[in-house]
């Protein structure tokens, strides 16, 4: 049985009497032990509409079903108990120390005194250790990387012993390796922990990696969810945008610019390394590759290309040597 499930939900925004819709006839499940991925463009609606599932935002319409509960009947002390948030902001909690910020995701259980016993301290220590950054137990705060500060509010969400996470955009201060190493965790924890992960983020290539199930935002503010494989092969992540500018490459798993075309060329590269990277050169210069092209680019290494009856030692010299081709013809 699903976690948490939504029923003809409506998401959007109250000004006095007049209401401003967002999205409508959501119907979604999240599942225990599963990291679910919200894609959408900026703007689009993906916070609006975590805030509305989480209860921190009336709906529009519908509702929103946490373990078989409506959630407009669950008290805030309940609502703690059954879920946690990491909003996008970046914490101002840098006097504190790392255990100290962890402890407060005690509070639920520890009421306004906020004393902590035996098995409070417990559950902070092994949030700590679960995300990596147990020697950093008593470190300040502000002493921390951003991708260590990011560790310690996911730390004090799993303090809080709750069966579901929502995170909003839990990478969007980190640098590449930290960005991978926090989708790495929460994928790590919803499979080991049993929880429900829902996550709403930007970066494409490692979601489709490590991202269970997916729900995609179309440009025309349409939800569409399912297994992660399922939901790219349906042909969803080009229809984010809604632009020709912008494409999804099915094999890379990744957006790309859309360039004109401005000519094709046939490949002839054994080395599987080589060939992507000579692939990347001409796409971004509007070079097709086609098997029936009367032009032939053969490249055994990095330093050794043929364009044409031309050998060239670089890549820049292959664009540069295409170039010439294509506005001369010769």
């Amino acid at each position: 049985m699903p976690i948490l499930t939504t029923h003809n939900l409506s998401t959007g925004y109250r000004h006095g009497s007049s209401m401003t819709a967002v999205m409508s006839h959501i119907d979604v499940a999240l599942r225990r032990g599963c990291l679910t991925a919200l894609l959408g463009q900026n703007g689009i609606g993906k916070s609006t509409l975590l805030r509305t599932i989480a209860g921190t935002q009336p709906p529009m319409g519908g509702e929103v079903r946490l373990e078989g509960r409506n959630i407009a009947t669950v008290s805030r002390c309940e609502m703690a108990r059954l879920l946690a948030m990491v909003f996008t902001d970046r914490t101002m909690a840098g006097g504190l120390t790392v255990r100290e910020l962890v402890s407060l995701g005690r509070q639920p259980h520890t009421g306004f005194l906020g004393r902590l016993g035996d098995h409070d301290r417990l559950a902070v220590r092994q949030a700590v250790e679960s995300v990596g950054i147990a020697h950093k137990i008593d470190a300040f705060v502000a002493e921390l990387s951003d991708g260590e500060r990011q560790k310690a509010m996911i730390a004090k969400a799993l303090a809080q012993e709750t069966p579901l996470i929502i995170l909003d955009e839990p990478t969007a201060f980190l640098d590449v390796a930290s960005r991978i190493d926090t989708l790495q965790l929460l994928s790590h924890l919803a499979h080991t922990t049993g929880k429900a992960i829902l996550l709403s983020t930007h970066d494409v290539s490692q979601t489709l990696l490590l991202a269970d199930e997916l729900w995609v935002v179309t440009g025309d503010r349409s939800l569409l969810c399912g297994a992660t494989e399922d939901v790219v092969l349906s042909g969803a992540m080009q229809r984010i945008f809604g632009s020709d500018k912008v494409k999804f490459n099915m094999l890379k798993g990744d957006y790309e610019v859309a360039v004109p075309q401005r000519g094709a060329v046939r490949l002839d590269c054994p080395d599987a390394e080589l060939a992507y990277w000579l692939r990347n050169a001409l796409a971004r210069n509007g070079i097709a590759i086609t098997p029936a092209a009367s032009l032939t680019i053969t490249a055994t290494s990095p330093t050794h290309i043929t364009v044409g009856t031309t050998e060239v030692a670089s890549v820049a010299a292959m664009l540069k040597r295409l170039n010439q081709i294509l506005d001369t013809g010769y």
